[in-house]
C-alpha cells in the first residue's frame, strides 16, 4: 500500500495466529502459523472483541454489541460478560443483545439488568425490564422465559403451517 501523502511504501501488518503441532504421543513438536482469514469466525469475532474489551476495562468507556453471542461459542459469550461484572472493573459499561439464553439466569444478571424487546402483532416495539414484572429473585429466568412467562418470543403460529 503506498501512503497518499508522501508517496512512500507503507509496511502492511499481518496478523496471524499461531497452534500447536503434535506428534502421535500428544507432545508439542512445533508450532504452525495460519493467516487470519484461516480460523473461523467466531475465533475472529472473539479476537476482534477482546481487544476492545481489555482497553475499556483499563481506560473505561461502553462496549455495545448487538447480537453478542453471535458465532461465539456460549462460554466465551459468558467470559466477555464475566469480564465485565468482574469487581476488578471499575470504569466500563457493556450493553448487548442476544439470543442465548444461558446468560438469561439471576446468577449473571439482576433483574434491572434484564430488558426485554416485545413486538406486537402490527411489529410494534415495546420495552420492559424484568424488574417490571415482579419477579422473584430467585426465579429461573431462562426456563419461565421459555415457557413465555415474560412476553418477548416470537409469535409462532403453527396452524398457517398445515397449509
Amino acid at each position: 500500500m503506498v501512503n497518499e501523502s508522501t508517496g512512500e511504501e507503507k509496511k502492511r501488518k499481518v496478523v496471524r495466529t499461531v497452534h500447536d503441532v503434535y506428534d502421535e504421543s500428544g507432545n508439542v513438536v512445533a508450532e504452525k502459523f495460519f493467516d487470519f482469514h484461516q480460523e473461523s469466525t467466531g475465533t475472529i469475532r472473539f479476537l476482534a472483541f477482546i481487544q476492545n474489551i481489555i482497553e475499556m476495562i483499563a481506560k473505561g468507556g461502553v462496549f455495545i454489541v448487538d447480537e453478542l453471542s453471535a458465532r461465539l461459542h456460549p462460554l466465551l459469550t459468558k467470559l466477555i460478560v464475566d469480564i465485565f461484572c468482574s469487581s476488578s472493573n471499575q470504569k466500563a459499561q457493556l450493553i448487548l443483545t442476544t439470543h442465548d439464553i444461558s446468560l438469561l439466569n439471576n446468577n449473571q444478571f439482576r433483574r434491572d439488568e434484564v430488558v426485554f424487546v416485545d413486538k406486537n402483532e402490527e411489529g410494534e416495539s415495546t420495552l420492559y425490564a424484568l424488574s417490571d414484572l415482579k419477579v422473584r429473585e430467585d426465579a429461573t429466568f431462562n426456563k419461565d422465559y421459555l415457557q413465555g412467562k415474560y412476553g418477548a418470543i416470537p409469535i409462532l403460529n403453527y396452524d398457517e403451517l398445515d397449509g
